[in-house]
């Protein structure tokens, strides 16, 4: 059972408070978040004195059967101590001397704290650490971080700037979602590796860079940054997840660089903005739904790279008027081409007819269809490409 009776700490103020077991069967489960207490698990006993209970393993002025504790707010490898809303509340980096970890829930949802500085002695940054925190306007995180965990920042939405230091070597799922003030970043050069939604509507950010070192970014990594014109991906990054800029309306344009081998589903799913993409010349595939609804995309070249196009990849991209399927693609989707009104001229340079799933994957608007030479036999007879016989016009050799 855990005992949660919140101290009060304002200045890093400590109010005492009393836990006593009821029965001599009960368990008091050590949580600083509640009780105040070190990570320890002690057993209620007849007597009036545990003989597991230590002053050292207790905060100063909290009393435990008897046992008033010793420990300094913020000391040791302890949580952080809870804060709970009243006034506007600081936190300097004496008031957390000592302490080696900020760990899970340690200021969860407490908007009044505006201020924090955090001491090198401090390792980690937990999952859901700052979570909620949206009277925070400014953090640094010193060169002693090595780990940021999941939703650590989720919906702080005061913060404007925030650098990450080159000692992170990994920043968890959601660290900085809803961070919607937020208009700069900096990554640094220790990060490989970023989780989903880390910047998952950020609508304040206009600009970001993926540095090189970074080899994989997960699902929404940046989705949803609304204000987001800007996008700079160093090569070296290799994946790049799925949604991954789903709804980065203002985004006019992007490059992605030779490194990446992969990029997931829907990625530029309603880039409404988007006009011209530069893909990487190592994909081997186009993922479903890639480009669904980039509106204004007028400008792309799929690599001679690529051996599959799958389904729906281009579906309503209305700017689209004309396109060219390199040699090597083997297989072709249901609807890649659905409601392109303006995809007149689709270009063709494989010899053996591609598969065709299905004669929606071609727009209704297409007129010709360009192949190579000496294959239009092969192209009237194939499968669902017999539907467009007449559209067929062979290239000179």
């Amino acid at each position: 059972m855990i005992i949660k009776n919140p101290l009060i700490i304002k200045k890093a103020k400590l109010q005492a408070k009393t836990a006593t077991p009821t029965t001599s069967s009960q368990t008091i489960v050590a949580d600083s978040n509640y009780d105040g207490l070190s990570e320890v698990q002690v057993e209620a006993v007849t007597s009036s004195i545990d003989s597991n209970i230590a002053a050292a393993n207790i905060k100063k002025d909290v009393t435990i059967l008897g046992v008033t504790g010793t420990l300094e707010s913020g000391g040791g490898t302890s949580k952080l101590p809870q804060v709970v809303d009243g006034s506007a509340i600081e936190i300097t980096a004496d008031d957390l001397s000592g302490a080696t970890k900020i760990r899970s829930n340690a200021f969860y949802s407490y908007g009044n704290l505006t201020s924090i500085t955090i001491p090198e002695s401090v390792t980690s940054i937990g999952s859901y650490a700052f979570f909620g925190c949206s009277g925070l306007t400014a953090i640094t995180i010193p060169s002693s971080v090595i780990g940021i965990g999941n939703s650590a920042f989720f919906g702080c939405s005061g913060l404007t700037a925030i650098t990450i230091p080159s000692s992170v070597i990994g920043i968890g799922n959601s660290a900085f979602k809803g961070c919607s003030g937020l208009t700069s970043v900096s990554i640094g050069s220790g990060v490989t590796d970023i989780g989903n939604d880390v910047f998952y509507g950020c609508g304040g950010l206009t600009s970001i860079t993926i540095p090189g070192n970074v080899t994989s970014i997960g699902d929404y990594g940046v989705a949803a940054c609304r204000a987001l014109t800007s996008i700079t991906i160093e090569k070296g990054v290799t994946t790049l997840g799925n949604y991954i800029f789903k709804d980065c309306s203002a985004l006019p344009s992007i490059e992605i660089p030779d490194s990446v081998t992969s990029i997931g589903i829907d990625a530029f799913w309603n880039c409404t903005s988007l006009e011209s993409v530069v893909l990487s010349n190592s994909l081997t595939e186009l993922s479903a739904s890639l480009f669904l609804s980039c509106s204004k995309l007028s400008s792309v070249e799929i690599p001679n790279s690529v051996t599959k196009i799958r389904n729906s990849v281009f579906y309503q991209c209305y700017a689209l008027t004309d396109i060219t399927i390199p040699e090597r693609v083997t297989d072709i989707g249901v609807k890649v081409f659905y409601q392109c009104s303006r995809l007149t001229t689709i270009t063709i340079k494989a010899t053996t007819p591609p598969t065709l799933a299905s004669t929606d994957a071609i727009s209704s608007a297409t007129t010709t269809i360009y192949i190579p030479a000496g294959t239009l036999s092969a192209y009237q007879t194939a499968t669902n490409w017999s539907s467009f016989a007449s559209k067929f016009v062979e290239l000179s050799e």
